[in-house]
């Protein structure tokens, strides 16, 4: 099949009508699994590059029919499929790793079936050990075999230059040390847990942002600055090869490695010292939490998104439904109980993350904060219609969710400052891991002294007028607040874009380019919310101690947002008006 079976008039029409599928993929451990595992990634790398155009010359002759076949199905769904977040155990850790490396490095990802059975196999690694090795010398295989054959894929990946497209990865590990951490039971009792899962997080972002301290001429300001993170290129092969070889080190078969050369991708970032750590299937084989909460920063860029969160785990489908057997227990050999044992840690990963995701899934919905918004938009543009008689109605309406609204706006005001002291007084102790006590109440009499203080900048004011006319040079209504609302205008103009029953016939493509341009720039302004959102939990973590009170935790944060100069991220003044 030759490429000329896509002319330029269905290209054009296609482009205007496409919609991007991000699939965010969580890989399932299993050192069996590693052959079957690389079959899926190379299908899943074959569907993203034929649903962006690529030509069927890039890939292996062998591949062509695959590949063929994807690109035609994707055409004609107006689909464009990519990858940007991938987590794996074991087995799953070593294919993911390879994937995002591709995606990374913007090229493909080759066949890793045939990888893992010609690098990998047994006879390769076990190998003579030397006196140089690393490998202890009960070991069954050689870990530093192991390395070289990852190392060798890594390099054996090539660069095509800077990838637009960002991915993050995510791999498991398990500590056989390390310094324990703090907790505190119901009753204020403190005691010590070791906390043993690890993990590594490796990012490409071509287009970040960073909200630091600037010092310049014996004073301090705070900017943003744009930045972008590349850690799958080859400098950093070394830490990519070590998470590789860390997330697979199957107790017994491989020694430990030591973690002090990819410290730097521990999740979350900190100051930490080095363990010796192992395959991260062992507490850890199905990493879906961090792949949610990576779901909820991204972010809508170039055009219309739906996501689509992948578990790759063999199954066939059908569960073996056999009746509760009461009275043969005895029957049973010790290795049917053994195998037993070693197939249900599997059962619970599965039920566990599934019930998570659909935890998830339930609020993923269009909310009720949208269609509201949806509604004001309608009626106001109705209101500006010559003749329609409605428009008495629609004043009324708005009169009345006005007058509510100032109504609301005290409770407001005291159940933002209760939940921000709260959150700041709880998360600043940097030693607490677990803390099993019920909230402490926060004191009405401190909350309501807060208020009093109405010089303060990191909650409104109690003037009315702020409520239809808000200074967006002097933000008062919290981070939370300001990224929701820009995440409302980007669905908003993302309806009108793809409305849910198709098309929008009356847009024509110059609306639609400005449509789309209106959005990015909003999107822009998310990551800068982001962005302001890590530096002020930085600063406060930085200077916060634990015991504080309310008033201390309102004084610290009022220092950070006067330290900061907090400059405006809801500011659109630089967008069109007509637009």
């Amino acid at each position: 099949m030759s490429e000329g079976w896509i002319d330029s008039e269905k290209a054009e029409i296609r482009s205007a009508t496409q919609t991007e599928v991000r699939l965010a993929l969580v890989m399932n451990g299993g050192v069996s699994l590693a052959v079957w595992m690389g079959g899926v990634v190379h299908e899943i790398d074959l569907l993203r590059r034929a649903s962006r155009g690529d030509t069927r010359e890039s890939v292996a002759p062998s591949d062509q029919p695959v590949f063929d076949i994807w690109r035609r199905l994707t055409f004609e769904a107006s689909k464009k499929v990519r990858v940007d977040v991938i987590s794996g155990s074991s087995a799953g850790g070593l294919n993911a790793l390879l994937l995002a490396t591709g995606i990374g490095r913007g090229t493909r990802v080759d066949k890793l079936g045939t990888l893992w059975r010609k690098k990998a196999s047994l006879s390769r690694l076990q190998v003579n050990k030397s006196r140089n090795s690393g490998d202890h010398e009960e070991s069954f295989l050689s870990g530093d075999a192991f390395s070289e054959t990852i190392t060798e894929a890594l390099e054996g990946i090539g660069n095509a230059g800077p990838s637009e497209e960002p991915v993050t990865l995510f791999l498991t590990a398990t500590s056989i040390d390390g310094p324990p951490k703090k907790a505190q039971d119901g009753v204020g009792q403190q005691f010590e847990i070791n906390d043993h899962r690890r993990l590594y997080r490796f990012e490409n972002q071509p287009h970040g942002w960073r909200y630091e301290r600037y010092e310049h001429c014996e004073e301090s300001t705070w900017a943003f600055r744009q930045e972008s993170s590349d850690d799958f290129s080859f400098g950093n092969n070394e830490a990519l090869s070590l998470a590789g070889r860390a997330t697979a080190s199957f107790p017994g078969a491989f020694s430990p490695v030591n973690e002090q050369k990819m410290l730097q991708h521990r999740h979350p970032r900190g100051d930490y010292t080095a363990s010796c750590v192992m395959d991260g299937g062992v507490l850890n084989n199905a990493p879906f939490e961090p792949v949610l909460d990576e779901i909820a920063k991204r972010r809508v860029h170039e055009m219309p998104v739906e996501r689509v969160l992948v578990y790759i785990v063999p199954s066939a489908g059908q569960s073996d439904r056999r009746m509760p057997n009461q009275c043969a227990c005895g029957k049973h050999s010790p290795f049917e109980t053994i195998a037993e044992a070693m197939a249900h840690p599997r059962e619970v990963d599965l039920r566990s993350s599934i019930e998570e995701v659909a935890d998830k899934l339930k609020n993923t919905g269009r909310d009720a904060r949208e269609e509201h918004f949806g509604r004001l938009v309608q009626n106001s543009c109705k209101k500006n219609i010559p003749g329609l008689r409605s428009f008495v109605r629609l004043d009324k309406d708005l009169g009345r969710e006005q007058s509510a609204a100032q109504a609301l706006l005290g409770a407001y005001r005291y159940s933002r400052v209760r939940a921000v002291i709260r959150e700041i007084v709880e998360q600043l102790d940097p030693d607490l891991m677990m803390n099993l006590a019920a909230p402490r109440e926060t004191e009405t009499q401190a909350i309501d002294g807060i208020l009093e203080d109405d010089s303060a900048k990191w909650f409104p004011s109690d003037r009315a007028e702020e409520l239809s006319r808000p200074d967006l040079s002097n933000w008062r209504w919290g981070l939370v607040t300001a990224e929701r609302a820009l995440q409302t205008f980007i669905h908003h103009l993302l309806n009108i874009l793809r409305p849910p029953d198709g098309v929008n016939p009356g847009l024509g493509p110059q609306k639609q380019e400005d449509i789309m341009q209106c959005a990015a720039r909003i999107n822009d302004g998310l990551r800068k919310v982001q962005a302001v959102s890590d530096a002020l939990w930085y600063e406060l973590k930085s200077r916060g101690t634990d015991g504080m009170g309310e008033r201390r935790a309102a004084a610290l944060l009022e220092r950070v947002y006067e330290d900061r100069r907090n400059q405006s991220v809801m500011a659109t003044h630089d967008l069109p008006a007509d637009r």
